[in-house]
């Protein structure tokens, strides 16, 4: 009875040791998976500062690092439009193209990067509005 009240302790503590370390590894992967979600600020300018940089060199180094940068500039393009389009709290004057808008929001991020850890599409409009305040063009 002895040795069976030992196999049984052993075996549970053994369970325990598997749960932890099985919640620790999902802990960090849920950890991991936010630092890289490409919603919010951090992972956004990563990919922005591709774009800018593949500008600059007129070529990407490759398809990962293309898509990253057209993802980033399409998606402050659509925020902008659809902004602009429907007047919401940014007003664009005559003239302003989406390298205008690209140029702010990376400004916009890297001045404000306590705000990396908000969603992007907060993050591109709060630089849009701050860059193109409607009250500035009435």
């Amino acid at each position: 009875m002895k040795d069976l009240k030992k196999a049984t302790n052993g075996t549970m503590m053994k369970a325990v040791g598997v749960i932890i370390a099985a919640a620790l590894l999902l802990a960090g992967a849920l950890l991991e998976a936010q630092d890289s979600n490409p919603a919010l600020g951090k992972r956004f300018l990563e990919f922005c500062s591709s774009h800018e940089r593949a500008m600059k060199a007129s070529s990407f180094d490759n398809d990962i690092e293309a898509m990253r940068g057209g993802q980033c500039a399409g998606y402050i393009s659509g925020v902008a439009d659809a902004m602009g389009a429907e007047k919401l709290d940014a007003c664009f004057p005559n003239g302003t193209n989406h390298g205008h808008y690209f140029a702010t929001v990376l400004k916009f991020l890297r001045d404000h990067p306590e705000r990396l850890h908000e969603q992007r599409y907060i993050l591109v409009r709060d630089a849009l509005r701050a860059a193109f305040p409607c009250s500035a063009t009435k």
